[in-house]
């Protein structure tokens, strides 16, 4: 699973290279979430490393799996946007959806929004901004969670689940929930920095 991360920094450090091990990257993230889907679908798969969390082969984590595939997502969507032949554009489609798809059958909350980031990146890099991009762009999105909330019972779970947390802090001022814990301790954190700023 470490050759995950090596291939990013490779990718970096040897610019010759660049090409092919991004491409090596993007076949492995692939065959990564074929299984995610091999697993969803209850196949049972002797000597599969799994880690923490629905549908994570070979990684610790959820969010370290999910991170990846948002780089994949980022990477697919760039490349389908400027692939010069129609096979490109298929084979980057098939992984941008692929990608999209894994992403929210996953639990990261953090991976919710970073999808909807690397969407912005990509796209702000890729044309020149007007209302109409920013028309398809929108729609396309909201179409994506909308989907992903009607048809995920992963991701319609940790809606439903953030919702409830921020209703209770709004309304009760209780930080229950993972979602309510965190935000409860970011306003800890934030009063002791102002506080005491340098000795914490």
């Amino acid at each position: 699973k470490y050759l995950f991360y090596i291939i990013i920094f490779i990718t970096i450090l040897q610019i010759s290279f660049k090409n092919k091990i991004k491409n090596a990257f993007l076949i492995s993230i692939f065959i990564s979430e074929i299984i995610s889907l091999l697993m969803l679908a209850n196949y049972t798969m002797p000597f599969l490393i799994t880690g923490y969390g629905k549908y994570v082969p070979f990684f610790y984590t959820y969010s370290q799996y999910s991170l990846l595939i948002i780089i994949a997502v980022g990477l697919s969507l760039f490349e389908f946007i400027k692939a010069k032949s129609n096979l490109q554009k298929v084979l980057a489609l098939i992984l941008f959806s692929l990608s999209t798809f894994t992403i929210f059958i996953l639990d990261s909350k953090a991976a919710y929004i970073l999808y909807f980031i690397i969407l912005f990146i990509v796209v702000y890099q890729s044309f020149q901004i007007n209302k109409k991009i920013i028309f398809i762009f929108l729609s396309s999105v909201i179409a994506i969670y909308v989907l992903a909330f009607s048809y995920s019972s992963t991701f319609h779970t940790r809606m439903t689940n953030i919702y409830k947390e921020l209703n209770d802090i709004t309304k009760n001022g209780t930080y229950n929930g993972s979602t309510g814990e965190r935000i409860g301790m970011d306003i800890i954190g934030f009063k002791l920095f102002l506080a005491k700023p340098f000795l914490g």
